[in-house]
């Protein structure tokens, strides 16, 4: 299997730091193209962490940034 994305990626799957769409076409080993698939990225940011004072032992802690994919048909 061959991969096609519209980024110019030819990997199975692929990393993204920005919102948008992301189109992937796969060619089989008889060299049929698939029809494109889309796939909508939508990417969080988690607000800053405020400061706080507390006395005593305490744990804080914090999420990366989430991203959320839905497939667009």
């Amino acid at each position: 299997m061959k991969y096609f994305w519209n980024t110019g990626a030819t990997l199975k799957g692929i990393s993204v730091d920005k919102e948008g769409v992301y189109n992937l076409k796969i060619k089989d080993d008889k060299n049929c193209l698939s029809k494109s698939t889309s796939f909508e990225v939508f990417v969080k940011s988690i607000p800053p962490i405020p400061d706080v004072n507390i006395e005593g032992a305490f744990q804080l802690s914090a999420l990366p940034k989430s991203a959320f994919f839905k497939s667009v048909f």
